[in-house]
């Protein structure tokens, strides 16, 4: 960040100067707001999928362990296949990984920061002569006007690296050489991917390079740490594998975790929105500080009880 920071504006400028239209259009298309299907629609399809299989998989084991009782119709229905629903069973962790990897990524940290920062496009820094701000900075535009006018981070950066959590399932689980061979494909090609998509980002005026740049490291990071210790998928599979089932982790531990760690990412929001307040001499937002702070404490403590509750189903 602190290199790209040197150049922000000079290379984004370069990229916008030099910009290869039907590459940048078609990235930023999305089906979803009205236009052709987009680069960034691969990574959504993928979470719905992912989404899908998580609360099929997790209707199964709560099936297989005569949890599931009430409502009868979905009784019924696992009872009358449940057959496949034992065989996503074995994809359970691992879609729950993509699904809330992405959530946290390509949703939390996004709105959260953008709703706080304020930036300014470059198209309105190029256009209107609004003053350049750099991405640590408070920028020009407030709560009021709506998260789609902040600038920092990039929201389609974040929601394409999402694909590199498919990447890290068919390294990681897949058996034989041959198929982690594809595996790492998968993920370098995501990878390049996003990338592609950082580019095309400031090609059409949308971001600094800063804000892509940052979606994509914080992306990949908030993947890596979901995957290897907030759902620790490793150790799962080696319970699988030694048993043939899961261990049994709290009830609706993934959307308990997905609330708490929301909690903190809201309270983020707010801590920043009382600074900002506080520096601009607006003081009827100061309180949203210490309330930030709060929650942020708040979510910290009841993630570590989830965390600790997980790890001692693990054994």
């Amino acid at each position: 960040m602190a290199a790209v920071s040197f150049r922000d504006a000079e290379w984004t400028r370069f990229f916008i100067a030099h910009e290869v239209e039907w590459f940048s259009d078609w990235m930023c298309d999305s089906i979803f707001e009205g236009e052709m299907l987009g680069g960034g629609d691969f990574s959504v399809f993928l979470m719905i999928f992912a989404g899908i299989v998580y609360v099929a998989a997790y209707l199964g084991a709560l099936y297989s362990r005569g949890r599931l009782c009430k409502p009868a119709f979905l009784r019924r229905l696992v009872d009358r296949n449940s057959a496949k629903f034992a065989r996503l069973e074995r994809w359970y962790p691992q879609a729950a990984f993509v699904l809330f990897a992405g959530l946290f990524s390509s949703v939390y940290l996004v709105q959260s920061l953008k709703w706080t920062t304020g930036r300014a496009r470059p198209k309105v820094v190029i256009e209107k002569g609004i003053e350049f701000s750099e991405w640590y900075e408070f920028g020009p535009h407030f709560v009021g006007e709506g998260s789609f006018r902040g600038s920092f981070p990039s929201g389609h950066t974040a929601t394409a690296c999402v694909l590199m959590a498919l990447g890290y399932v068919l390294l990681l689980e897949w058996k034989g050489r041959g198929a982690r061979v594809i595996g790492l494909l998968v993920w370098v090609l995501a990878a390049v991917f996003s990338l592609s998509m950082l580019l095309s980002r400031s090609m059409n005026s949308a971001h600094w390079i800063s804000d892509s740049t940052f979606s994509f490291f914080v992306s990949w990071l908030i993947i890596h740490v979901t995957y290897f210790w907030l759902l620790d998928i490793p150790r799962r599979r080696e319970c699988f594998i030694e048993h043939g089932h899961y261990p049994e982790a709290p009830v609706f531990f993934e959307p308990l975790l997905a609330l708490s760690i929301l909690l903190g990412f809201a309270g983020l929001a707010a801590t920043g929105i009382g600074a900002r307040a506080i520096m601009l001499g607006d003081f009827r937002l100061v309180i949203l500080a210490p309330a930030g702070l709060a929650m942020i404490a708040a979510s910290i403590v009841l993630t570590r009880k989830l965390l600790q509750k997980s790890k001692a189903a693990l054994g």
